[in-house]
């Protein structure tokens, strides 16, 4: 499965500064939320720009990784942010997203399945080969249709609508309420709302997904708004990275499974490698419910603490 690249977590709280022997007041919603979103904003642009010199593994999954940081910090503060301008910005995102998927899941398909086929050796490997070509040719064509849509207007279009949308000083809604005292029930709402889904025992693929959404949301806001001085943060943020890991593996099995019945063309090399996917799945799963475990733990210290 492919690895997910851990960031390097980003200090943005708000910082006080001296000024005559007293503090200054803290910084506001309307100017950190333009801070923000004008830096990820910014770490988008730099995805894109690589993205359109070569459409790799990489480039794919930095861009999206900056494009889904970008909607978890819209979503978390929209009430701070103009209802219309966000729809517009998010829409373009989504989209962009979109665009992206089929090359994603060419990806995960041909890395999986070149892993999966090592470990059969003699006749079993040779029954793999015919398997492994049609996924490499299927991974040739969505590179082709992205670099197709990435040359056309459209795609252009939406970038400069991204761009655009960024810096309309009509997109934050004027306030000075402190942006610490936003966060902190941003962050209390996600928490509380991650914890009543962690209770979820089944295995649905759906709710699954659903659930790994909402711990890469909570983790990525943890990464923009705390800081890295605090020992209780990176150890959540940690414990999250790891959730989602488990979670997104188990997403790309599903979706590699789906991949291997259009492939029916190859019975055995599907039915084997359906099998090794299925023994993969139930380790996860016992990964998952550890992490899980633990993450729960630390949020019962953080109570007790307070």
């Amino acid at each position: 499965m492919q690895n997910r690249k851990s960031t390097r977590v980003v200090r943005t709280t708000s910082h006080r500064q001296s000024s005559g022997g007293g503090a200054a007041p803290e910084v506001t919603v309307t100017i950190a939320l333009r801070q923000y979103i004008q830096r990820l904003q910014r770490s988008l642009d730099r995805t894109l720009v690589e993205l359109s010199r070569a459409v790799t593994p990489d480039t794919v999954h930095r861009t999206r990784t900056a494009a889904r940081r970008l909607r978890a910090v819209l979503c978390a503060f929209r009430r701070g942010l103009n209802p219309a301008a966000l729809h517009r910005y998010a829409a373009a995102l989504q989209k962009l997203a979109h665009d992206l998927d089929a090359m994603r899941e060419a990806d995960v398909a041909q890395e999986a399945i070149s892993i999966l086929s090592q470990e059969h050796a003699g006749q079993g490997r040779d029954r793999m080969n015919g398997l492994k070509s049609a996924v490499v040719r299927n991974r040739s064509q969505a590179v082709c249709a992205l670099q197709s849509a990435i040359g056309a207007d459209p795609w252009t279009a939406r970038l400069v609508k991204l761009r655009y949308v960024a810096s309309d000083p009509s997109l934050i809604v004027e306030s000075q309420e402190p942006m610490s005292s936003m966060t902190q029930r941003v962050l209390k709402r996600r928490r509380r709302r991650l914890r009543a889904a962690l209770r979820y025992r089944g295995h649905a693929s759906r709710r699954l997904h659903k659930l790994r959404l909402k711990i890469k949301t909570l983790r990525y806001l943890l990464e923009q708004c705390e800081s890295t001085y605090s020992g209780a943060v990176c150890a959540e943020v940690k414990q999250l990275r790891e959730l989602q890991d488990c979670l997104g593996d188990l997403h790309d099995a599903w979706c590699l499974r789906r991949v291997l019945k259009r492939h029916w063309r190859y019975p055995r090399a599907t039915t084997e490698l359906s099998s090794d996917i299925e023994t993969r799945q139930t380790e996860l799963f016992h990964n998952f419910r550890k992490h899980r475990k633990e993450l729960r733990r630390l949020w019962r210290a953080a109570r007790n603490t307070e």
